[in-house]
């Protein structure tokens, strides 16, 4: 499913709302992988998309995701992500998008 997703967290803190955020836009897939010596779900987005000629930014790595708030064509995932040595909750607003759209936001 191709998807525009905005972090609603950095490193565990909210980020401002009142800020422009700027989505990534990719495909969203499932995975699993050991972490601390269990097998755990995870949530990325594979083929991320380019903007404006730049290189695409890397996929964000959810694990453990669950879907918190539906609401038509957008959902908000919650989970945990790991940045250096600790963990940290977060937050993704997820829209999905139109196969059709191209340069979406």
């Amino acid at each position: 499913m191709r998807v525009r997703i905005e972090l609603r967290r950095n490193k565990g803190e909210w980020i401002a709302r009142f800020r422009k955020q700027t989505g990534v836009v990719g495909q969203l897939s499932t995975g699993r992988k050991e972490v601390d010596g269990r097998s755990v779900l995870y949530l990325h987005l594979s083929q991320v998309e380019r903007k404006c000629g730049l290189d695409a930014e890397p996929s964000p790595i959810l694990f453990e995701p669950r879907i918190t708030q539906v609401d038509g064509d957008e959902f908000r995932v919650m989970g945990w992500e790991r940045v250096d040595l600790a963990i940290h909750l977060q937050e993704w607003d997820c829209e999905i998008v139109p196969s059709g759209c191209v340069g979406y936001r």
